[in-house]
């Protein structure tokens, strides 16, 4: 299966068939970037479950069709409820760069914890596929726009190495365990 979204061109057409009906978990859907995509999903069909600790999210933030569980991505037993059934997670649950400074501990536990529970998660309900919201911190200063994922990798900060930490658990998810990862 491939998860395909529409881009806002295509607003007003019929829902991405693939995803109609298909149970989506999004870590960190109360967040602006994971509120977005929960947005889209229901757009097209998806049967949506938020997972968020709501430390910087917002419930407001959570679009009105999704179900919200607060709870975080670093509880294995909540995390393993949560996705058991789902077909694709989304995971952009992370604490944000002002706490990996303030916090590198914190910013690891949750940014690699984090990606590392859900990951398992995933691979016990044997999930269809995980999509990992990374960030462009990973590439630091760039010497030019647009970033490629071909550009070398270049961590400046504590929130770039753990999410370059998140994109590595997602490629050795696949690579050892056949885990679809994107």
């Amino acid at each position: 299966m491939s998860v395909s979204w529409r881009r806002d061109g295509d607003r007003g057409k019929k829902p991405v068939r693939r995803l109609w009906g298909r149970r989506v978990v999004v870590t960190g859907g109360a967040g602006f970037v994971g509120s977005n995509i929960v947005g889209r999903l229901l757009e097209h069909g998806a049967d949506v479950v938020v997972l968020d600790d709501l430390f910087t999210g917002r419930q407001d933030n959570v679009p009105e069709g999704a179900e919200l569980v607060v709870g975080t991505v670093c509880d294995e037993e909540v995390v393993a409820r949560v996705v058991a059934g789902a077909d694709v997670v989304v995971h952009a649950a992370a604490r944000n760069i002002i706490v990996s400074t303030r916090n590198p501990r914190e910013d690891f536990e949750v940014n690699i914890g984090g990606s590392l529970t859900v990951l398992l998660a995933a691979r016990a309900a044997e999930v269809e596929r995980i999509v990992y919201t990374s960030s462009c911190s990973i590439y630091g200063n760039p010497r030019h726009l647009p970033i490629s994922e071909d550009d070398p990798v270049s961590l400046l900060s504590p929130y770039a190495v753990s999410k370059f930490g998140g994109e590595s658990y997602c490629q050795a998810f696949y690579e050892s365990y056949g885990v679809p990862t994107a």
